[in-house]
């Protein structure tokens, strides 16, 4: 029946002191465990609703449980982790085959959860703009590509591609050029831009090679640009003097660009200074 109310103290437990279990039918059974009740009653609340008849908001009395009341006014934080926990679930295509999986996954979404809040804070505090923060889906991301380990192998795969190898002849595939990788804010994005393995010099060296003067459109001799200088100047400033190609960015670069692009870390914030620095060599040829 609507408004039943159902509850049972815990008594001598020293370990959970005051340990009550409410269970309240509404349209359906909620049910409730606290430590910090202090009475079970019912609390008399106001809210607005629409009037039909006279067309307008109007308050309205109701009843609701004190321990329903103190979850709604004092479980904010709590109902945020989970809201956040819950947008990207590790168990969202997953089957609990064992019981103790929803446990882990818990605890990991949890821990997750809370990296990500303290990393918020952290930017808050330092000053971070918004824009320039992971989000939510990016914090994930990045945690899930530190997890996985690219160069591990299965060792079953990697038998039968000998395997197949032997067995089938090798037939030359024609080889494609690839193309240069386009230079735009977004990509020179220090932790999100497709470029920003540009600042990563422990893993990779960025090796400058002769670019590539042939092109599939116009198989005729043809002189590259560097890419910063398109991007600095908007796309009206074709810079084609001492041409180098990254190895590893795949960009064509200048030699005088070749070591911003690869050292300053914020160099969309001093895009204007670059731009400007074209200019002046544009006046000085």
């Amino acid at each position: 029946m609507r408004g039943t109310v159902k509850a049972a103290v815990l008594e001598g437990d020293s370990e959970c002191p005051g340990l009550v279990a409410v269970s309240v039918y509404d349209t359906k059974p909620v049910h409730f465990i606290t430590m910090v009740a202090e009475t079970i009653a019912w609390m008399e609340k106001t809210r607005k609703v629409w009037n039909h008849s006279s067309r307008k908001m109007e308050e309205v009395k109701f009843l609701r449980l004190g321990v329903n009341n103190d979850y709604n006014m004092s479980m904010n934080d709590v109902d945020v982790a989970d809201q956040l926990r819950n947008n990207y679930r590790l168990l969202f295509w997953m089957r609990n085959r064992k019981w103790w999986w929803s446990i882990f996954f818990w605890g990991m979404g949890v821990l997750i959860t809370n990296a990500y809040v303290i990393y918020s804070s952290v930017m808050e505090e330092s000053g971070v703009p918004r824009g320039q923060r992971l989000s939510h889906y990016q914090f994930i991301h990045s945690i899930a590509v530190a997890w996985i380990d690219r160069n591990e192998t299965d060792p079953r795969t990697i038998r039968n591609k000998k395997r197949t190898a032997q067995l089938i002849p090798a037939i030359p595939s024609p080889t494609k050029k690839a193309k240069s990788t386009h230079v735009t804010d977004r990509s020179l994005h220090p932790d999100t831009g497709k470029l920003r393995c540009r600042l990563d010099h422990h893993t990779h060296f960025h090796c400058p090679l002769l670019p590539d003067t042939t092109s599939e459109k116009s198989p005729s001799q043809f002189k590259p640009s560097c890419a910063l200088h398109r991007w600095a100047s908007g796309l009206k400033h074709q810079y084609r003097k001492d041409i180098v190609k990254c190895e590893v960015c795949k960009v064509n670069l200048c030699i005088n660009c070749f070591q911003t692009f690869h050292k300053v870390k914020d160099i969309v914030e001093s895009k204007e200074n670059v731009a400007a620095g074209l200019s002046r060599e544009k006046d000085g040829d």
